[in-house]
Formats: structure tokens, C-alpha cells, sequence
């Protein structure tokens, strides 16, 4: 599907996000939808077009083709859950997961050498992504 509007793929990936979010409580949806912008160029990105990801920054070099949207986060989100770099015994992030602050969630991502992004100022972009849009909004528990 290719998106004519960014508020469009917003409400489409938000859906997505917040129902995983309400169930598992793994990444709050603000980062998951600006994640998701980053990562596929508001869903025109060639790997979100065919194979419906929209994460493709993932170190570990895996796209993987998803039947939708919804299970390309849940993927995204077990990912993130259990992602450790190769010399960890476990995931160094464990303040990250269930963190319902997004600033604070964005700063534990970057300290623990975020899985998609060892840029310096990635965490600042997210977070820029976050509040252009409004996408806290999301992170409200209805």
C-alpha cells in the first residue's frame, strides 16, 4: 500500500501499536509510529512496500516479510524485548521495556546502544518525530 498522507500511516500504525502496547506493554506506541517513520519513510521505503516492514535498521541485518502492519510491530516489539549485543548475557535495557515516559523509554534505547541506531543524536530525531506529530497522544492508556 503506498500513502498518500502522513496522518493516514499514523492512524494505521498507531492502531497497531497501541493494541500491542495494551497487551504486552513492551514499547510505548509514540516510539513504535516513530520508529516506523524513520525506518520506512512513511511507509514508502521498498521493503515496507513489499514486504510490509517498517523497521529495516535492525543490526542484525533480518527483514522479514509480515502480513500486516500488526505483526510487523509485534515482531518489532520481540525484538526489542529480548535484543542484546552479542557479548551480553542479557539485554542491558530492562528499564526500557513497560517505560511509559518516552523521553526517559528514548534515553534508556540510546544508552543501551539502540538496536537500530548508534547515532548520537538518533534518540533526538525520534523524539523530534514524536513531538511534531503529537504522537504522546497514543501512549494514553483509553
Amino acid at each position: 500500500m503506498v500513502y498518500m498522507g502522513k496522518q493516514k500511516f499514523i492512524e494505521d500504525v498507531a492502531a497497531a501499536a497501541k493494541e500491542d502496547w495494551l497487551e504486552r506493554h513492551i514499547c510505548l506506541p509514540s516510539i513504535t509510529i516513530a520508529l516506523a517513520i524513520e525506518g520506512s519513510r512513511w511507509g514508502k521505503r521498498k521493503e515496507t512496500l513489499l514486504l510490509n516492514e517498517l523497521f529495516p535498521h535492525r543490526h542484525d541485518g533480518c527483514m522479514e516479510r509480515h502480513e500486516s502492519f500488526p505483526a510487523a510491530i509485534r515482531s518489532h516489539n520481540n525484538y526489542l524485548e529480548t535484543w542484546q549485543e552479542k557479548y551480553q548475557a542479557a539485554p542491558n535495557w530492562k528499564e526500557f521495556i513497560g517505560q511509559n515516559n518516552y523521553i526517559l523509554a528514548i534515553q534508556y534505547l540510546q544508552d543501551a546502544e539502540c538496536p537500530y541506531c548508534r547515532s548520537e543524536d538518533f534518540d533526538s530525531e525520534i523524539v523530534g518525530i514524536i513531538e511534531a506529530y503529537g504522537l504522546d497522544e497514543y501512549d494514553k492508556d483509553d
